[in-house]
């Protein structure tokens, strides 16, 4: 089945466009913002069918194949993961909150849930994309899949879910978990004034989150361990933030 491959590259200095260009990559350069990035791929893109992956991802043999198969019955597809063996404790948490919010599926499945659709009909796609103000676009760096997922929300509830789709590989290191949660921290007072509805849309998912259901206990413990740890860089994140837009003011 032939395959678009495009990269939208936010001016990363590790190779990735050299890498990417090897296997016959679109290179779209930056800066681009997580959500202008998946944006502006989208854009790019010719097919009927576009699959959004993030860099820590990895699609399993034959996902692609079965993904248009299922584009036949629904307009978008969740991409079902599983963890990468962990080999830390941090990343063992991960794992956990995973089998966690696909085992309850039921329940993550919405757009204030923790499943996200990975696989779009190209058009449904660019829809919803196109609703997006551009200001949104430009400072989304936090909620970037959630905000997508809630516009094409407005157009569909065709969804499904593709079974066995992808390894994540997690986080692995607590300093890794600060540096990026802080960063996504930041960047929400910016999106909240810019788009302040987006400000309930993000306390709805982390309400969502605290959904127990028939969970086993050790995966929501570990789930509830890991939103604690992350809370402290994300509200430092927003308060940086914050005092930014003050300064600026």
């Amino acid at each position: 089945m032939p395959v678009e491959l495009i990269v939208a590259d936010d001016c990363s200095t590790d190779g990735t466009t050299r890498i990417a260009a090897s296997f016959g990559a679109r290179i779209l350069t930056g800066p681009l913002p997580l959500l202008d990035a998946r944006v502006q791929a989208a854009r790019a893109s010719s097919t009927g069918s576009v699959v959004l992956l993030d860099s820590d991802q990895i699609l399993r043999p034959g996902v692609l194949h079965r993904s248009v198969a299922m584009l036949e019955t629904f307009d978008a597809l969740v991409l079902a993961e599983t963890s990468c063996p962990p080999s830390t404790w941090m990343s063992a948490l991960f794992a956990a909150d995973k089998r966690l919010v696909h085992h309850l599926s039921g329940h993550h499945l919405s757009p204030s849930g923790g499943l996200l659709p990975r696989v779009f009909k190209r058009e449904v796609l660019l829809h919803a994309l196109n609703a997006l103000p551009d200001p949104v676009r430009r400072v989304a760096v936090a909620q970037d899949h959630a905000i997508i997922w809630s516009e094409v929300a407005k157009i569909t509830t065709s969804v499904g879910i593709v079974p066995n789709a992808v390894l994540h590989e997690e986080m692995t290191t607590l300093a890794e978990l600060w540096r990026k949660y802080f960063r996504w921290g930041a960047g929400l007072p910016s999106l909240f004034e810019t788009a302040p509805e987006y400000r309930q849309m993000t306390h709805r998912a982390v309400r969502a989150r605290l959904h127990r259901g028939d969970a086993p206990t050790g995966d929501f413990l570990r789930s509830m361990a890991l939103l604690a740890i992350k809370t402290l860089p994300y509200g430092l994140g927003f308060a940086y933030g914050k005092a930014v837009q003050w300064r600026g003011e």
